[in-house]
């Protein structure tokens, strides 16, 4: 190959001599890939009062708990309008507590209304709540299914305390929480459900000990069924955000379940106008193009045409893992590199994204380029036939920074 990076007097430039050394050099950027962490698209969440309190007024939420009269079912509602409508202070901490620990109806749903709204704070009291032993009594909660708004309440105070640190979110898992969360997934309220997503998605997005909990705990078929019939934009939004925490890694679950998931991710992708929910979908299908078995299924979904419309995204959270996408591919078995090659504006639009101002998406494109070119020597005919595209990568060689050009050829 030729030898593209002595530069007159300047100093020499890391030389790689044949395929070997380039396959090696792309096999551990790949490496460096797997391991670095989606901060942007893998939020870890607490919900706020606002947006969900006005779709909740304006819901099918209703109180008709068949052991009570209708008179009392409505006084429950107009209190708890009122109720969600007010503001509470740490002073009102214990007596809220005190009131869910209580046997009245009203009383417990005044305590879950307050108590949730202090967790939703920018400074939430999740310790104190922990300490004073609350964690069971909102799990208990969750159970009462003849009263939806309780539910509902509990499942928002404990995917708030899910948005705290390892441990606190492992105060839900030690008292088995996270298996009643799941169990709401069955609710046919959508307002629950959200927030069940919600939850698990907090949980599962702490880390790996908790996302395998939560997948061990057969989470992933309840969310993939939800998402491959649901049309509530919410929820497809929440649910796709859960599900893509859960594929932070290799998932260990059938494969015929893996290939729902990529079906998922894939759809949105081509239909989805939403930008948080296809930064979710692009970096789990990235996470889940890591598998050769799991690249065929990505590409028989149909889903490469969009991935290249979507190089044209000004959004760097959106691009880079697009990007990533195709370097993997491209990394992976020749019959899926050619099938990217046959893409017709492919690499034109790569070759056009080495001059992106940012470097995090020169590197993913050089990354790119230097794996079709280490994985068969036929496709640097392909790739350099247009001498445009030879004269950019030897200008970059000469003015990208080192961590750059070591990943041009």
């Amino acid at each position: 190959m030729m030898n593209l990076f002595q530069t007159g007097g300047k100093q020499e430039k890391p030389v790689f001599s044949n395929l070997s050394d380039l396959k090696l050099k792309r096999d551990e950027y790949n490496l460096q890939i797997r391991r670095e962490k989606r901060d942007e698209s893998l939020r870890l969440k607490r919900a706020s009062n606002l947006d969900f309190e006005r779709r909740l007024q304006s819901g099918s939420l209703k109180t008709t708990n068949v052991s009570y009269s209708a008179e009392e079912n409505l006084e429950l509602e107009n209190h708890i309008s009122e109720w969600t409508n007010r503001e509470y202070t740490m002073k009102e901490f214990f007596d809220l507590i005190e009131n869910i620990n209580s046997h009245d109806r009203l009383k417990q749903h005044f305590g879950a209304i307050g108590l949730r709204k202090l967790l939703s704070k920018d400074e939430p009291p999740i310790d104190l709540a922990i300490e004073n032993k609350i964690i069971c009594r909102l799990i208990q909660f969750l159970q009462v299914e003849n009263e939806p708004y309780l539910q509902l309440e509990a499942t928002w105070c404990l995917l708030n305390i899910a948005s705290g640190t390892t441990q606190q979110t492992m105060s839900i898992i030690e008292k088995e929480g996270h298996l009643h969360i799941i169990n709401l997934l069955k609710s046919p309220k959508n307002e629950i459900l959200e927030l069940a997503l919600w939850a698990l998605g907090n949980i599962a997005g702490d880390g790996p000990k908790l996302r395998d909990i939560i997948i061990e705990a057969s989470a992933i078929e309840p969310i993939v069924q939800i998402l491959e019939i649901t049309a509530q934009a919410d929820i497809i939004k929440m649910g796709v955000w859960a599900l893509a925490n859960l594929c932070k890694d290799k998932l260990s679950i059938p494969f015929e379940l893996i290939e729902r998931v990529i079906a998922i991710f894939c759809s949105v992708i081509q239909k989805c106008i939403d930008p948080e929910v296809l930064v979710d979908a692009v970096w789990a299908v990235n996470i889940l193009s890591h598998e050769n078995i799991q690249i065929q299924r990505i590409i028989e979904s149909g889903v490469l045409n969009a991935l290249v419309i979507l190089l044209d995204n000004q959004r760097l959270s959106t691009l880079v893992p697009v990007i990533s996408i195709f370097g993997s591919i491209a990394a992976s078995e020749e019959i899926y590199a050619d099938t990217l090659l046959q893409l017709p504006n492919l690499i034109p639009k790569l070759f056009k994204l080495t001059v992106h101002p940012k470097i995090i998406v020169k590197k993913k494109v050089c990354w790119t380029l230097s794996n079709f070119l280490a994985g068969n020597e036929n496709y640097i005919g392909v790739i350099l036939n247009d001498l445009s595209y030879l004269i950019k990568l030897i200008s970059m060689t000469v003015a990208e920074p080192l961590e750059v050009i070591m990943l041009c050829f």
